[in-house]
């Protein structure tokens, strides 16, 4: 995706004035799904996401995080949502058996480091790998998710990008309130 040009600059009015109402939509969504209730898995849930739209350098951190936990004995497993990729329901990714076009790229990188559940419901992936007996979860890309609870959500900052002009979808890249994310944040890496 090329972002439009006014998401970047912080001088333009125009385009974001005339966009305001559908962004208020869009905060509002934000705004109340942050609210529902999330499933709480009975092992730590690290997560690695950002507040805005494209990539910020999630997946590598998701995978320095794999390989620390790792390296401490624990039995760690990667949730995606398995961006890109065309399997639906709760998938458990085999490099040897699956392409990007299957489940995306981001969730052939992780396998490549953890056993990784590709799942557009969070919670369902979690309970799968909980049952295949992870002592530890690392969530890439599920900031914004709403199905479950994140012992340690980290907020991801493309440092040379930053937050765009501050406003929200479509008119500007932020995937929900500012405020609203760095209240959720438990740490900032700035990439």
């Amino acid at each position: 995706m090329i972002a439009p040009r006014f998401w970047s600059d912080t001088r333009a009015r125009a385009v974001p004035r005339l966009l305001a109402p559908i962004e208020r939509v869009v905060t509002a969504v934000a705004v109340r799904r942050a609210c529902r209730p999330r499933w709480h898995a009975s092992v730590p849930v690290l997560c690695c996401g950002n507040a805005t739209v494209g990539g910020a350098g999630k997946t590598t951190l998701a995978i320095d995080m794999v390989e620390r936990l790792r390296d401490r004995g624990r039995n760690v497993h990667c949730l995606t949502r398995g961006y890109g990729g065309q399997v639906r329901g709760v998938v458990k990714v085999d490099p040897a058996l699956h392409t990007a076009a299957m489940v995306g790229d981001e969730a052939l990188l992780l396998a490549a480091h953890a056993p990784t559940w590709v799942s557009a419901d969070r919670s369902a992936g979690a309970r799968a790998a909980v049952a295949a007996g992870a002592d530890c979860l690392v969530l890439d890309d599920g900031f914004q998710n709403t199905t479950l609870f994140q012992d340690l959500p980290v907020l991801v900052v493309d440092g040379a990008a930053g937050f765009g002009n501050g406003h929200v979808l479509p008119a500007g890249p932020l995937r929900e309130p500012l405020r609203q994310a760095f209240d959720r944040a438990r740490a900032v890496v700035i990439i």
